[in-house]
Parts: structure tokens; sequence; C-alpha cells
């Protein structure tokens, strides 16, 4: 049985060689990170489903260069200033 770095690793591989399929599991396993660590710095569903978003969003971009192996922390990290971005876009303000 393969293990979550080691899947999360060849579906990399995978998106990188341009598999979209490959990037859009890559994407779907992340989802929740991403959702509960915007959630959590927003504290509006919308405005974290936004963030998951743009997240995705970012990732598909980059997936045209280059994706770090570790996709959890990547998604993590890409998770925050997208929720900062949505947070500011909404309420005009920084959150808290």
């Amino acid at each position: 049985m393969i293990g979550t770095a080691e899947a999360n690793e060849q579906l990399t591989e995978a998106a990188l060689a341009g598999d979209q399929d490959a990037l859009g599991r890559l994407l779907a396993s992340h989802q929740q990170l991403a959702y509960s660590v915007a959630f959590r710095l927003l504290g509006s569903d919308a405005d974290a489903a936004d963030a998951v978003q743009k997240t995705a969003t970012a990732a598909i971009a980059v997936a045209a260069t280059r994706i770090d192996p570790s996709i959890e922390r990547w998604h993590s990290s890409m998770g925050k200033p997208c929720a900062a971005e949505t947070c500011m876009s909404a309420r005009g303000s920084a959150c808290s």
C-alpha cells in the first residue's frame, strides 16, 4: 500500500507532467485542509470557500512550473495568503 506522502509525491510528479486528473485528485485530497485553515482565519463559510478556490487557482497556475512535493505544506501555506486576500476583499480590512 502506498503511504500518503508517497501518493502525494506520485500525484505531484504526474501533475507536473501534465496529468490534469492527477492535479485534480491532488487538490481534492487537500481541499478539507485548505478549507480548515481558511475557516480558522476567516470565520465564515463563504469566505473560506472563496479562499479555497483562490488556493486551487494558485496551485493550478504553479503546476505549470512546479509544485513542492510536500503539497500539504504548500497548500496550507498558500491558503493563508488567499484567505487574507479574501478577507480584505470582503471586509475592506485585515482579519484578526
